[in-house]
């Protein structure tokens, strides 16, 4: 992504980095972490419609961070349904396909691996989940499923041209067309989009995605209750994959900064919250792999930023031990009081007025919160203004205008 940098993109990307690094700062930023439906919502457009019409999505989007201000162009997690409907995605639910036009899209969580294939994903991953992982959440790669091994080709790659014959390939490859043109039609959007907001001061929030290694195996392959048992039956296998998920998504996290232009890596964190598992646990399984993506990402010069998601009070005496004053920590719930004796001077808090809040509280009630989170973190460490769960779907307009005004009106240095 290019565009063309104006000192307003400068001092607003200034003021991020400085409370990031704990600098001097005109006064604490506020920047929602990302979008989902809120822009369309608030516009009277259907989830559906957000969904596939990207031009009218990313043009409401715009609006918003126009009429509210905010100190960065929050990135959007609306993805475009042309694409799970042209591969026929069938760990999903999406509005307007097994879902009201009104409601947000959601994953259908299942073992999509199961524990006696270990031995197959760990011998093989690329080959296992071209072969059984696609075809199994995807229709429209059923045909891969029987794919014969590639090294049989060698130097005779011609060879496969009986099955990619035959009528079922050709429909996939129908498919994987369609993919990419109802692909590049929302990027176009979405790149439009952002060039525009970049030109009018605003830097996009992140640019790339990833998830930590175990929430990687536990949600997309084991799901939460084979990730658990695999725990105590299969601990050896079960470290495995999450060494192999953990360099896959730092390499993923890598190569989607490099080709948008953003060094900012969203990195979410789900399954290590507290409540999950214990702490003997959280060292063997979570803990190793999460900071080994952490420093990764940093060695290649780019910024991880952590998203808390749960409550993490218990785990503090943890978190404390990242690197200081490199990126920020986004959380969800937390004991504030607990987090800001525990990170002190050291690093940035990004968060936390409650989602309740934003959605069913009134304006003064957000002030007052913002209000607290100032007192606590503003003198101490770097401190960013957002919702507990970025910006959701019902948000009150109200209420984002007050989490705005708020940081403006008790952040000023």
């Amino acid at each position: 992504m290019t565009n063309k940098k104006t000192p307003q993109y400068d001092a607003r990307l200034k003021r991020f980095n400085n409370a990031v690094s704990q600098k001097s700062i005109d006064r604490v930023p506020m920047i929602p972490w990302n979008f989902h439906f809120f822009p369309s919502r608030v516009n009277g457009m259907s989830n559906k419609d957000a969904m596939n019409d990207h031009e009218k999505y990313y043009g409401y989007l715009k609006d918003i961070v126009l009429e509210y201000d905010f100190d960065m162009a929050p990135s959007s997690s609306v993805y475009p349904a042309p694409t799970w409907e042209a591969l026929g995605m069938t760990t999903w639910k999406w509005p307007g396909h097994g879902l009201a036009d009104d409601r947000p899209f959601q994953y259908v969580e299942t073992e999509v691996m199961k524990a006696e294939e270990y031995d197959q994903f760990l011998d093989n991953p690329e080959v296992f989940t071209a072969r059984e992982i696609f075809p199994r959440t995807a229709e429209g790669l059923a045909p891969l499923a029987m794919f014969p091994p590639l090294h049989w080709y060698f130097n005779f790659p011609y060879l496969m041209g009986p099955f990619f014959g035959m009528p079922q390939f050709a429909e996939m490859l129908d498919n994987l067309k369609t993919l990419g043109e109802e692909w590049n039609r929302h990027s176009e959007a979405s790149i439009d989009c952002y060039v525009e907001l970049a030109e009018l001061g605003y830097p996009k929030s992140y640019g790339s995605v990833g998830f930590t290694a175990y929430d990687t195996v536990g949600i997309w392959l084991r799901g939460n209750k084979g990730t658990m048992t695999d725990m105590y039956r299969h601990p050896e296998k079960l470290l495995k994959a999450i060494d192999i998920c953990a360099v896959q998504q730092t390499q993923l996290s890598i190569i989607q900064c490099q080709m948008s232009g953003n060094p900012r890596v969203s990195l979410f964190a789900y399954r290590g919250a507290d409540g999950f598992m214990t702490d003997a646990h959280f060292e063997k399984f979570f803990w190793p792999t999460f900071t080994k993506q952490i420093d990764d990402i940093l060695k290649a010069g780019f910024m991880p930023m952590p998203f808390f998601e749960g409550d993490w009070t218990g785990r503090l005496k943890y978190i404390n031990q990242l690197p200081k004053g490199k990126f920020p920590l986004h959380f969800d719930r937390i004991d504030r009081k607990a987090a800001s004796e525990a990170l002190g001077d050291d690093y940035c808090f990004w968060g936390n007025t409650p989602v309740s809040l934003m959605e069913h509280g009134t304006p003064q009630e957000v002030e007052d919160d913002v209000k607290e989170l100032i007192d606590l973190f503003a003198g101490k460490g770097g401190l960013i203004i957002d919702s507990a769960g970025a910006i959701t779907d019902d948000a009150k307009p109200e209420n984002v205008a007050a989490l705005v005004a708020a940081a403006r009106k008790y952040g000023k240095k």
